[in-house]
């Protein structure tokens, strides 16, 4: 009698059979077609499917949901597990794995010790080999290849003949295509863009939304950031930084501890090495070294040396601040700081200024001494006179001798007010007080939805009936919900029956406020948020859950987390605290504490500048103290904010000292309060600055990447200046 026949690949507990087209051992569970091929040492376990005309061969493994169909083939003991996809012709051989939910299609080849994971999709005709990974949300496709110990992750895509080898990392919103090659240990991240023949090599960073294309060569430590380009066959190495708007063309060699920033251009067979900087609107075709500055518009002549000195140093424009570089606007006369943007075809006068990673779009008007700092955003058509807009302030109206800060949105006509927190002028509302005693006094500040308003029609909006607050017609308010007479819900948010919105709170885009939530003071919740609990003082929720038995107050910032209490144990978030992409339970954070990924292994009780990246204390710089976290890449990354971001502004709303609630007006009070009490000390926030960088980045591929590799991703909408730079991308293109 024949001893029965059995797999190294069953599994006690797993019944099974062989199947009849190769022998291979197929768990019950499984689903394999007859005209699928599992050979003598192959096997599909679990509930894993394998259909069409596959072929599982050698020892490879399918496992959990993964699906291997068409004419796929998987072998040389490779893995495809999790809900990974493998179909058309693709090959994954020689021991690489497939794994999360991962595609592998077309004529794509996976190989050596290859990982592909995460979202990944690997197409075409492209190969991953050796030890390289691609995760995230990648596509590699193409004739791209990614080899060595390569890693290839965020949202970047690979296409066309682009290699990346070494232990070279393109990561963030990045794109590499044409026969582009990023190798050794250099970096490609942000929105930066590597195309043509270009070469990225040794320990070079491109980032920012930089270009280096056509023959161009990036390679010793060089760092080419922000907006520049680098193409033709210039070469960029050493510890050069090449940053801002500049352009590095022709033959042009920059090298050493060289430095290229504004506007300037160095082209044809120009040379700048030592210590030189070029910089503004300067034109280099000779050569520079040395300490030799180049700047204004100095046209340096091919033939011609500078070894030292300036070679132009005009007076500041009087609106300059000191170390932060800009330039003129060519209508009206007024300054731009480089990292600010003002259309072309809006007016900006000779005496005013944007100043930070403020905006003014097309056919604005900024005059007569007005000022936009942080981020703040003057719209199309919008009118902006003797008036200063700080933070995320908004106007698409028209101000006049106004003060608009914090989360301060005008859409109608304000004049002599100052509008703080979440302050808001409704389109068609007039608010010009005229008993003023003298010029530049602000009579009251606007704080909240005014009562005034209860008399005026305001198209979108209606009375709350409980409590009179305003709500968009777009949103849905229960009758038995309460909205106070200052507070506003706006766009497609959801107010519960037992839920309170009061004071000058305010809900955004399509948050949901729970039974017996409640938020108050100037508190401000936003983006897909679920409230069940408790938000106060001057707090921000955008995105995430805040739990019942759990509250959020005085200056805290909840950024895409989950606040959840334990075993009845309340969780508490208050003071300057923030958390990013974290899961809080039973804890209590205070002072300045940062909180990112999963809080578990954290103490009960947090406070102070402590920072905790996945539960681990982190000993590193505070944020705000020059450094900011990078997302990009998977959000375990610290970075010096000078090499990858323009200089941070304060945040508005976050001051040194816990909240006090005492200023905020209870139901009965009017909004005319004093100027004096509105007044907030600030302190620096790069949170903020990260949610907006994830904004920029995603608006920056919709507007550059090839159609049939758009990914389209809603990461970042909620960031109020989202659209405004969707428009200027708009624009200049």
């Amino acid at each position: 009698m024949e001893p029965e026949k059995t797999s190294p690949h069953a599994r006690e507990g797993k019944p099974g059979h062989f199947h009849p087209n190769g022998g291979g051992w197929v768990e019950d569970t499984a689903t394999v077609a007859d005209s699928v091929f599992v050979g003598p040492d192959a096997a599909v376990l679990d509930q894993a499917q394998a259909r069409g005309k596959a072929r599982i061969l050698d020892n490879a493994v399918v496992l959990n949901t993964a699906i291997v169909c068409e004419s796929a083939t998987v072998a040389g003991g490779s893995r495809v597990f999790g809900g990974a996809v493998v179909s058309h012709e693709a090959w994954v051989t020689e021991g690489a794995f497939v794994s999360e939910h991962a595609h592998v299609t077309q004529n794509a080849r996976i190989e050596g010790k290859a990982r592909i994971k995460g979202s990944a999709v690997v197409f075409g005709k492209a190969q991953v080999k050796d030890q390289a990974q691609v995760s995230g949300n990648a596509q590699v496709s193409g004739n791209a290849q990614v080899s060595g110990n390569a890693q290839v992750f965020g949202y970047c895509r690979l296409y066309a003949e682009a290699k990346v080898s070494g232990s070279a990392q393109v990561y963030g919103h990045a794109k590499v295509y044409s026969s582009a090659h990023i190798s050794g240990d250099s970096e490609v991240y942000d929105c930066a863009v590597v195309g043509d023949c270009a070469q990225v090599l040794g320990t070079a960073k491109v980032s920012g939304a930089a270009c280096v294309s056509g023959n161009a060569i990036a390679k010793g430590n060089a760092k080419i950031t922000e907006s520049c380009s680098v193409s033709g066959k210039a070469r960029v190495e050493g510890n050069a930084i090449i940053e801002g708007g500049a352009a590095i063309g022709g033959g042009a060699l920059v090298k050493e501890e060289a430095k290229v920033y504004g506007e300037a251009q160095v082209r044809g067979k120009a040379t700048v090495a030592g210590a030189a900087q070029v910089y503004d609107k300067a034109c280099v075709e000779g050569v520079v070294r040395g300490t030799a500055h180049v700047s204004g518009q100095t046209r340096v002549e091919s033939g011609v040396t500078l070894s030292k000195g300036n070679a132009a140093n005009p007076a500041p424009h009087p609106l300059q601040r000191k170390g932060k570089p800009g330039h003129v606007h060519p209508n009206g006369g007024g300054w731009v700081e480089d990292t600010a943007y003002v259309a072309k075809s809006a007016f900006l006068g000779a005496t005013s200024a944007a100043y930070d990673l403020s905006f003014v779009a097309a056919k604005a008007r900024v005059s007569d001494a007005s000022f936009l700092e942080g981020s703040a955003q003057a719209e199309e058509g919008a009118v902006v006179t003797g008036s200063t807009l700080k933070d995320f302030a908004h106007v698409s109206g028209v101000v006049t001798n106004c003060t608009a800060k914090h989360f301060a949105k005008v859409e109608g006509d304000a004049e002599n007010l100052q509008i703080s927190n979440n302050g808001w002028v409704p389109k068609g509302a007039v608010v010009a007080p005229h008993n003023i005693s003298k010029p530049g006094e602000h009579i009251y500040t606007l704080r909240g939805a005014l009562p005034e308003f209860a008399h005026q029609e305001l198209e979108g909006y209606h009375r709350h009936p409980k409590g009179g607050g305003l709500v968009a017609d777009t949103a849905c308010v229960s009758r038995q919900a309460y909205v106070g007479p200052n507070a506003c819900v706006h766009d497609y948010a959801r107010v519960e029956d037992g839920a309170f919105v009061e004071d000058c709170a305010v809900i955004h885009d399509s948050a949901r406020l729970a039974r017996g939530a409640v938020i108050s003071g100037y508190a401000r919740v936003d983006g897909p948020a679920e409230i069940q609990g408790f938000v106060r003082g001057k707090a921000h929720v955008s995105g995430g859950t805040v739990e019942v038995q759990t509250s959020v107050s005085g200056n805290a910032r909840v950024y895409h987390s989950e606040v959840r209490a334990e075993n009845l144990q309340p969780t508490a978030i208050s003071g300057q605290a923030t958390l990013y992409l974290a899961k809080v339970s039973g804890r209590v954070v205070q002072g300045r504490a940062y909180i990112e990924g999963d809080a578990e292994k954290t103490p009960r009780i947090l406070r102070g500048d402590q920072t905790f990246v996945g539960g681990e204390f982190r000993e590193v710089q505070v944020p705000g103290e020059g450094y900011i976290r990078l997302p990009q890449n998977g959000g375990d990354t610290w970075a010096h904010r000078e090499t990858h971001l323009p200089p941070l502004q304060k945040d508005p709303l976050q001051n040194e000292e816990e909240v006090d609630n005492d200023d905020i007006p209870t139901q009965t009070e009017h909004t005319a309060i004093d100027v004096e009490t509105a007044e907030i000390e600030t302190s620096d926030n790069p949170i903020m600055m990260t949610m907006l960088k994830a904004a920029t980045n995603t608006l920056l591929e919709r507007a550059g990447a090839p159609p049939a590799l758009l990914l389209v991703t809603e990461h970042g909408r909620d960031v109020a200046t989202s659209e405004a730079v969707e428009r200027a991308l708009k624009e200049k293109t």
